[in-house]
This record gives structure tokens, C-alpha cells and sequence, in this order.
């Protein structure tokens, strides 16, 4: 994922494992391997939430929306689908992880 520095204002890459929704977005769960601090990329999408993502050579323009608190449950089934126990990280974590729904916007191109 390609973000906007929250504080910095400048090019922040990221390397991230996404679950895919039946719409064609993907969903991305902030869970920093349980740490007890949200990941940074979480808190450059919540100030600048236009982002990019590269997925298979594809480069596409998204836009990140977080995940309200009664679709929480369903993007964790998902996830949990795709990587059993992942919500584990949550729980160990002692935090509410930031979950988001990046929805594609345009592509931009093969890199």
C-alpha cells in the first residue's frame, strides 16, 4: 500500500496481506502482530485516506474507509475465513484493531 505520512506529508510504502470482499475491495486489518499501538499506515489512511495499492503488477487508486463497528464482526469472519485465528491478534493486542475497506477507484497502471 502506498500512503500519505500523516504527519510528514510525504510518500509512505507499505507491505500488507489483504482479505478480498465479494464486491472487489479488500479489506486490511491494522494488527501491528499484536503490539499494543496502532500501525502507522492505519492513522496515514485515517488523515489522508486516498491511497494506492499494488496488487499483482496492478497499481489501483483506492480510497480507505474504515470498517463501522457493526460491520466489525463480518470483516473478521472474512479475514478469519482466509486466516484462521487472525483475530487473535486483536485479542492479544488489549486494543481495537482499525479495520479498513479500500474500495478501487481507478487503475493506474502495470509496475
Amino acid at each position: 500500500m502506498h500512503t500519505i505520512g500523516a504527519k510528514s506529508g510525504r510518500p509512505r510504502d507499505v507491505q500488507l496481506m489483504y482479505t478480498p470482499d465479494d464486491a472487489g475491495r479488500a479489506i486490511v486489518a491494522g494488527t501491528n502482530f499484536a503490539g499494543t499501538r496502532h500501525p502507522s499506515w492505519t492513522t496515514n489512511l485515517r488523515a489522508h485516506p486516498d491511497a494506492e495499492i499494488t496488487v499483482r503488477g496492478r497499481r489501483l487508486a483506492v480510497r480507505a474507509d474504515p470498517i463501522p463497528d457493526e460491520g466489525r464482526d463480518e470483516a473478521w469472519r472474512r479475514i478469519e475465513a482466509q486466516w484462521p485465528n487472525y483475530r487473535s491478534y486483536e485479542r492479544e493486542s488489549g486494543r481495537t484493531v482499525r479495520l479498513f475497506r479500500l474500495e478501487p477507484v481507478r487503475e493506474l497502471g502495470r509496475r
